[in-house]
């Protein structure tokens, strides 16, 4: 037997030794494990099958009956310190200092971490999971519960009181929700204030998700099947809503809103309450009374827009070749007026020629009537003179 085992077996035997003295049970049981002062010291059950260990873990854990403070594991100062007072406290789990300590009659609770779920009562199914995660939590009756949570981090949902089935990721996450239920915080924060922002923000019952950041993905799609629609019907006057958006560049406050992650330097974009007053249909309202712009909703208006403006281009297109064709209709009538002009320019000119000619024929012929005519005189007077011609 080596030194090192000696001293273990001499350990656990003084351990074994000093816990006799200080767990005190009032009732010995054969299925629990009681291992610090105080601790289950008010349990008159015999089987609970529970296991404590630590300065008053489990202190007034009960059974009212076979069903009732049983199968807990409480380890840690205080622990589970009211667990079963009250009937039920059944199958939880409480580790650290304080984990549960006002946990009455709440049930299948797994908390981790000193003062974590320290006000837990009578809700069951949570899971809490760091120092003071859940440290308010306490649902204060059937219609005000605060079960099925998950609060992972310190002090996340420290400030949640009644709010139920809240998923909470991170350090401070979901700090200062009290009674907000079905919710999703992922954060890291170092300020509960910082965390009404969280980086990513979930509504379970709409379905919804918010992310104050920047997202990077590697592909994206939205389900789109038209067996999920109805009342489908075509959009309408798209191009007169696209004419009435307006893009802008801005900056963002980011100064004012620290907690948003919003990039620096100038952006682009469309303002939501512009956009509203056109297509409603891309901008939804937060929580918190800001408005958000699906861009990619804008995308079917977009479409619509385009493919009314070519039906107008291609009506334009046709009115244009319509008009072109008729142009060149009147330009080949005048084509053919103009040579029909021209050969009848060609045909007066002829005639005119023609004319010309036969005034000039004319024009000789008197010139030639006017010479014989003075020759015949000539004669007529050389005649008479010679007395050869009668008077008559």
């Amino acid at each position: 037997m080596t030194r090192t085992f000696r001293i273990t077996i001499a350990i656990v035997a003084m351990m074994l030794s000093v816990s006799a003295t200080v767990w005190a049970a009032p009732h010995e049981s054969d299925y629990n494990t009681w291992i610090g002062y105080g601790c289950g010291q008010a349990n008159p059950a015999t089987d609970a099958r529970d296991t404590f260990f630590g300065y008053n873990a489990g202190y007034y854990n009960d059974d009212y009956n076979d069903s009732s403070g049983v199968y807990n594991s409480f380890f840690g100062f205080k622990a589970g310190y009211n667990t079963g007072s009250q009937a039920y406290g059944v199958d939880n789990s409480f580790f650290g200092a304080n984990a549960g300590l006002a946990n009455t009659k709440g049930m299948y609770n797994s908390i981790f971490g000193a003062g974590a779920g320290y006000s837990l009562q009578t809700d069951n199914d949570n899971t809490f999971f760091g120092r003071r995660a859940g440290y308010s939590t306490k649902g204060y009756n059937a219609s005000e519960t605060a079960s099925g949570n998950v609060f992972i981090g310190y002090y996340a949902g420290h400030d949640n009181t009644t709010g139920a089935y809240n998923v909470f990721l991170g350090p401070n996450a979901g700090y200062s929700n009290t009674t907000g239920s079905y919710k999703l915080f992922i954060d890291d924060c170092f300020a509960g204030s910082a965390c009404d922002s969280p980086l990513i923000y979930g509504d379970f019952e709409n379905r919804t998700v918010q992310i104050n950041g920047k997202l990077a993905a590697t592909s994206y799609s939205a389900l789109s099947d038209i067996r999920l629609k109805k009342n489908i019907a075509p959009l309408e006057t798209s191009i007169d809503k696209v004419m009435k958006l307006s893009g802008v560049s801005f900056e963002w406050r980011s100064d004012e809103n620290p907690g948003r992650g919003f990039e620096h330097g100038r952006m682009i974009g469309l303002i939501a309450q512009d956009v509203e007053t056109v297509v409603p249909e891309v901008v939804s309202t937060q929580r918190d009374g800001y408005k958000t712009l699906s861009y990619d909703r804008l995308i079917p208006v977009l479409i619509e827009a385009i493919k009314e403006q070519r039906k107008l281009v291609d009506r334009q297109e046709a009115d244009m070749a319509e008009m072109k064709y008729r142009a060149n209709r009147q330009k080949l009538e005048i084509l053919r007026q103009n040579q029909e002009l021209y050969q009848s320019r060609l045909a007066i000119d002829s005639r005119k020629e023609e004319l010309d000619r036969q005034v000039k024929a004319i024009a000789e012929l008197e010139s030639k009537i006017e010479r014989l005519g003075a020759e015949i005189a000539k004669l007529k007077s050389g005649h008479m003179s010679a007395g050869l011609l009668s008077a008559h």
